[in-house]
């Protein structure tokens, strides 16, 4: 396929928020890929590329990475918090033994 003909088939949709710029390109009506620009100022950006270069990733693996992380911590606190306040509603001890017992009759 030459790029005259990839041209054809990806068209880009562009919106603007009031905190960032998203771009999303679509390769024969699906999505290919997401990009999101960000506004710094020039010491955060010299940090974020030292930083991506000294741990040998690519600035986009780098944000994609750390927000999937950051998601992933605010789900597992809720998920502890939910636990915790069941817990406090019905306190109650099992032991290590029991407990794996239990799991291996649900599996």
């Amino acid at each position: 396929m030459n790029r005259g003909h990839i041209k054809q088939l990806l068209y880009n949709q562009s919106y603007l928020s009031d905190k960032q710029l998203c771009n999303i390109m679509y390769y024969n009506g699906g999505i290919v890929m997401a990009t999101i620009s960000l506004r710094m100022n020039e010491e955060e950006e010299k940090l974020i590329q030292e930083y991506a270069k000294a741990n040998n990733v690519s600035i986009s693996e780098l944000f994609r990475s750390s927000v999937l992380e950051k998601i992933e911590d605010e789900i597992d606190l809720e998920l502890y918090q939910q636990a915790m306040q069941e817990h406090m509603k019905h306190p109650g001890y099992i032991s290590f033994e029991d407990m794996i017992k239990e799991l291996d009759a649900k599996t």
